[in-house]
């Protein structure tokens, strides 16, 4: 897997050459993603993954294995069809550290096992990430790294984990933690709080925010979400 690690890295080098910002968030576009997303143009980094490539337009880079995408549509880089990590997972590996922001288009709603490990690529990925680092999930699951967040949610969110640990949640929200509370991995604690304003969360560990109606879905990405 290294090799082939190594080999998408230098063939994504070109799209990523191009991404002279690590503050500009970089997309994802996965085969689940129903309607061609009309605000993505040449000016962003856009990156489709496996069926995703059905909405490429003549901009971004396609990789995948080729079992979500039909003859018509053409990936930029193959992967075997046998291998020990999703196609998800091996690009995100490839591109760890590129930016600090990261919107991923239609990788949820279809297979639970799918999804399951998708989430744990997503949290992986933030855990070996050198900067503090967010990622949308199809516009209502925010994952964000270790460290301190300011964040403008409007109506009702959840906090939590895939890891043992230690979170504080304070500000324009319904119900606070004290500092550093302990959170086990998919524990209830932070589940349905609701706040109207700026909330601030510090964490030892990834963790995820489940927004209920805070992003809009027509949005051109999610960077109001991360108060400045």
């Amino acid at each position: 897997m290294t090799e082939l690690l190594e080999q998408l890295k230098l063939a994504l080098s070109p799209t990523l050459k191009n991404h002279t910002s690590v503050e500009d968030p970089i997309y994802l576009v996965g085969p689940l993603l129903k309607i061609t997303p009309s605000h993505l143009s040449s000016s962003n980094t856009v990156i489709f993954v496996d069926g995703g490539a059905k909405h490429k337009r003549g901009f971004g880079f396609a990789a995948g294995d080729g079992d979500s995408i039909d003859s018509i549509h053409k990936l930029d880089f193959v992967f075997p069809a046998e291998k020990d990590r999703s196609d998800l997972g091996l690009v995100l590996m490839a591109i760890k550290n590129s930016a600090k922001k990261f919107v991923l288009l239609g990788f949820s709603g279809d297979r639970r096992d799918h999804d399951l490990f998708n989430l744990g690529e997503i949290n992986n990925f933030l855990l070996l990430s050198k900067n503090q680092t967010s990622v949308l999930l199809d516009n209502n699951i925010m994952f964000l790294s270790p460290g301190s967040w300011k964040i403008s949610v409007d109506g009702l969110f959840s906090v939590g984990t895939l890891f043992e640990n230690q979170i504080s949640i304070s500000g324009d929200c319904k119900y606070k933690t004290l500092a550093k509370t302990k959170f086990n991995p998919l524990e209830s604690l932070g589940l349905s709080n609701n706040a109207n304003g700026i909330i601030d969360i510090s964490s030892t560990k990834p963790f995820f925010i489940y927004l209920d109606n805070s992003v809009d879905k027509n949005s051109k990405s999610f960077t109001s979400l991360i108060a400045t």
